[in-house]
């Protein structure tokens, strides 16, 4: 009983990931294509300070822009559009403006595998839909003009 105490006694805390982490921080580029469907035109959706930027195509300069949302992290969760997309509350049965989270856990799309991701259900906007949301990433999966879209590729600032 002592060492199984010091064995977890000695393991890392978990890291405190904020709203941001979880969304998507400002900087960070996304590319998506449709659930099981990896050689279609991709989604790329650009995550400004403000803003997603959302565009339809294989690069950022000839895509054809789809539009744009204002992005909103505060109090209230993490909002882009009317969608709000995580509620301020990340755990496991937390729910804000039809938004709920589902489960929290490993989850793998086309781009790989993600060990610590929020899988929520989106109740309004353009984004309404599943969603997962992987720590430190951003979105592996959303739901956008009718179809639920996976990663594929993304970048970090």
């Amino acid at each position: 009983m002592i060492l199984l105490l010091l064995a977890c006694a000695g393991e890392e805390p978990q890291a405190a990931w904020s709203l941001e982490d979880w969304g998507g921080p400002a900087g960070a580029f996304y590319e998506l294509v449709p659930l099981d469907e990896p050689d279609s035109l991709p989604l790329l959706v650009q995550v400004e300070a403000d803003t997603w930027e959302f565009r339809y195509g294989d690069n950022w300069r000839t895509a054809q822009q789809q539009g744009e949302a204002e992005r909103t992290v505060g109090g209230q969760g993490y909002l882009v559009g009317t969608s709000l997309l995580l509620p301020s509350e990340l755990e496991v049965g937390s729910s804000a403006q039809g938004t709920r989270i589902q489960a929290r856990g490993e989850v793998e799309v086309w781009y790989g595998s993600f060990p610590d991701v929020l899988s929520v259900e989106v109740g309004e906007g353009e984004l309404a839909g599943p969603a997962a949301f992987a720590a430190g990433v951003g979105p592996i999966l959303l739901s956008w003009g009718g179809k639920e879209w996976e990663l594929a590729g993304y970048e970090l600032d």
